[in-house]
């Protein structure tokens, strides 16, 4: 099994769109959205293989997305411009 992520656009100016591909997953998907010094800004749970994380009302820099699919933890870095 396995899974394939795209998050795009990335840069964004506001929404990044996240796609799951690949068997769906056994558990609700967990996503956590942190500034770079690991503070907590969003967190929520999911069934979709497709969903939005809203950016816009966020100053520009680096942000961490962390993307929990069956206890298997993928890290992408945001840059919102």
């Amino acid at each position: 099994g396995g899974h394939t992520l795209s998050v795009f656009p990335n840069p964004t100016y506001g929404l990044v769109r996240v796609e799951i591909s690949g068997e769906m997953p056994e558990h609700p998907i967990n996503v956590t959205l942190t500034d770079v010094n690991g503070k907590r800004l969003q967190n929520f749970t999911t069934e979709s293989p497709y969903f939005d994380v809203d950016l816009i009302s966020y100053v520009q820099g680096n942000y961490l997305l962390l993307v929990l699919i069956d206890d298997k933890k993928s890290v992408w870095k945001i840059i919102k411009q």
